[in-house]
């Protein structure tokens, strides 16, 4: 809480209970799920998207350190795309906000930024996804 970020402790009854040795925030934001993965599985490895440089500097301050922070997006092809920004930074999106999602948060969108796009798999080794970490993942 010392950086205005409380965990999203609504997940708690859905992943509560499991256990996991590596933990992917797509979107992390400010840190807000970041934070509480870092709460529940304090050994897992966390590995946070965020193309935002103002919630990432957030995110880096929140994790204190204890997380991998990329600066990309997440896509099905490497390059650049247009991050919709949202009035409330954390719908920003790759994909437009749409009427009824404005209309339901209170939102608008107030721009667009051109943002580098990564796939998960030039971000992450595949030794992930089987359950074995590496000593150390790739950068985007």
């Amino acid at each position: 809480m010392l950086q205005g970020v409380a965990a999203t402790l609504e997940h708690d009854s859905a992943l509560g209970r499991e256990r996991f040795a590596a933990v992917i925030d797509v979107g992390a934001n400010k840190g807000q799920f970041a934070t509480y993965a870092r709460l529940r599985w304090p050994r897992a490895r966390l590995i946070c998207f965020e193309p935002l440089p103002e919630p990432r500097a957030k995110l880096a301050r929140v994790t204190r350190g204890r997380a991998e922070i990329q600066a990309c997006a997440l896509g099905a092809a490497p390059g650049e795309g247009e991050l919709h920004l949202a009035t409330r930074a954390d719908y920003s999106s790759l994909l437009a906000l749409g009427e009824r999602q404005k209309t339901l948060f209170g939102m608008d969108e107030a721009g667009v930024l051109r943002v580098p796009i990564q796939r998960l798999d030039a971000c992450i080794s595949a030794p992930l996804a089987r359950g074995r970490l590496p000593r150390a993942g790739s950068r985007c």
